[in-house]
């Protein structure tokens, strides 16, 4: 099939592919990340104003407080109580302005009665006027606070009774302004905006907002409970901008009054909008980025593609001419052999029947000429086929024990002509596997002829044969010399040095034992080689066992 480079078509789909996909990807990102942010915003927005307004409270609640100790100190004070007890009024007034600092003047106005509830004395002329103008029993106002309105300013009135020896004397009677100065003050004090509603109305100057914030009914259609289920927030547009507001009721009075803090939200719009010109800003780079990497690597993608459609043409040419190859060395090799049998077969039938030493030494050499050239014609086939790719495998019933038997039978007459003792041990009986005989049988050719060449004379070859567990090992152990110029693993390698030495002479190929190794991994398996500590070497070919049907 005839592949082709990536064109410029294609490569533009796939940026545009890609490119659509990371957009999306970048912008449901940013999107969760900017209503995640917004979210944290908004909850740093209102818990700012939940804080606020209940710091707010506090300070009201401080200037209640603070009201009642003043008129306690005032009804248990001895200059006021005698002062009062004589009717002396100038005692009383010095008495009074003695017990009250100048921040006192400034936040109470206070007046004193006597028992039958006529004004005696006041802390000011203003607080003197205010009194006088009320119409007000001093005795329902003792241990009450009281919101109203006094000069245009919210207050919270209350009353103490002068008592001495168990005798009430008259009454000391206050107001708290929390109104216009007090709003203004905290204001200032907590970086906020705040607000006095009153009666379910916002008192004329009662505010620090731009303009009056909305009215009662506005706010409660706004309104939701926060998590202390006392807090009212709203969110309402005053003079253009937005606020966030946070409601909580002045407690411990007798009167409806909330005290509002009102936080702009004209920062938090403008860091929203900053962090989204940040976040498309990244976003655009991050995309840009991206394309960029993606565009340079379908350039290596496409430069590694046509270089792989190259190198995998010149594979394609060159296994065409290795199979071509392949098929004239098999025809060849079959044409070799079929007439190396004919004589082979010849010169043992004359072996048979002569009488003649000299002539039965002959025929013997080349007879075993004649099984080093078949081996030689196996193992250059078995090459070429490694080469061209893995060695095919037939999986078929294999009897180990028969197996090494029929090659030590077929190796005997070369073992005899070398005066070498050739011992095949099946060992214990080891049941019919699976596997290629054929290969097995080729690799077992290449070891024992190898022993068999190096073997001196009287020496000895043993063919062992060992199961266990899923493995099946076949040894070949020799009395030869040995690998003594490299590590005996090496002998497996094709690229190994080109020594002289006797131990790896193997029918003059030298690809004996990489054949064997080649075909031990076709089989599952592995091809080792070691030195034995008494001289000689043991080769050992590890398969894997794998039973045949109604084997035992």
């Amino acid at each position: 099939m005839n592949e082709t480079p990536l064109s410029g078509r294609l490569v533009a789909n796939i940026l545009v592919a890609v490119g659509t996909a990371v957009a999306v990807t970048l912008g449901a990102i940013a999107w969760w990340t900017w209503r995640h942010e917004v979210q944290q915003l908004d909850r740093h927005q209102l818990d700012r104003s939940q804080r606020s307004v209940s710091i707010a409270r506090l300070f009201v609640q401080q200037r209640i407080d603070r009201g009642r100790i003043v008129l306690g100190t005032i009804a248990e004070s001895h200059d006021i109580q005698r002062a009062l007890a004589e009717g002396n009024r100038l005692a009383l007034q010095a008495a009074l302005m003695s017990l009250l600092h100048a921040g006192d003047q400034a936040t109470f106005t206070l007046a004193i009665y006597d028992r039958n509830g006529r004004l005696v004395t006041a802390s000011s002329r203003m607080a003197e006027a205010v009194f006088s103008g009320m119409a007000t029993n001093p005795e329902h106002l003792v241990d009450q606070q009281i919101l109203e309105v006094l000069v245009g300013d919210l207050t919270v009135t209350s009353g103490r009774a002068i008592v001495r020896d168990g005798k009430r004397l008259g009454w000391v009677v206050g107001a708290y302004r929390v109104g216009r100065i007090f709003v203004a003050s905290l204001a200032d004090d907590l970086e906020t905006d705040v607000a006095v509603y009153f009666n379910q109305k916002v008192l004329a100057k009662h505010y620090s907002f731009p303009q009056a914030p909305p009215s009662w009914d506005r706010i409660a259609s706004l309104h939701r409970l926060a998590d202390d289920d006392e807090t009212w927030l709203a969110t309402a547009e005053i003079a253009g901008e937005v606020f966030d507001i946070a409601l909580l009721p002045i407690r411990d009075v007798v009167g409806k009054a909330w005290i509002a803090v009102g936080i702009s939200r004209q920062p938090l719009i403008e860091a929203q909008r900053i962090f989204v010109w940040k976040i498309a800003g990244l976003g655009v780079g991050g995309l840009l980025v991206v394309l960029a990497f993606v565009t340079a690597f379908l350039v290596m993608l496409r430069k590694q593609q046509e270089r792989l459609i190259h190198q995998r043409d010149e594979a394609f040419e060159k296994q065409a001419g290795l199979s071509d190859r392949l098929e004239h060395l098999r025809a060849v090799v079959h044409d070799i052999k079929a007439p190396l049998g004919g004589i082979q077969l010849s010169c043992e039938n004359f072996l048979e029947e002569s009488n003649d030493p000299e002539l039965a030494q002959g025929l013997q050499q080349i007879i075993d000429t004649c099984e080093k050239l078949n081996l030689f014609l196996i193992n250059v086939l078995t090459m070429a086929e490694a080469d061209e790719g893995p060695i095919k495998v037939c999986r078929e019933v294999v009897l180990l024990p028969g197996l090494l038997e029929d090659v030590a039978e077929r190796l005997a007459p070369l073992a005899a002509s070398r005066g070498v003792a050739l011992v095949c041990e099946p060992g214990d009986e080891v049941p019919a596997l699976v596997s290629d005989g054929t290969l097995i049988e080729r690799a077992l050719l290449n070891l024992v002829s190898n022993s068999l060449a190096v073997v001196p004379h009287s020496g000895r070859v043993r063919l062992v044969l060992h199961s266990s567990g899923k493995r099946v090992q076949i040894r070949v152990e020799d009395d030869g010399p040995g690998f003594t110029q490299f590590d005996p693993e090496k002998a497996f390698s094709r690229d190994r040095p080109q020594v002289k030495d006797r131990s790896i002479k193997a029918g003059s190929s030298g690809l004996g034992l990489y054949i064997v190794a080649r075909i031990a991994e076709a089989l599952g398996g592995s091809a080792s080689a070691r030195n034995l500590a008494g001289g000689g070497c043991c080769v050992t070919l590890d398969l894997p066992f794998e039973a045949a049907e109604g084997a035992r």
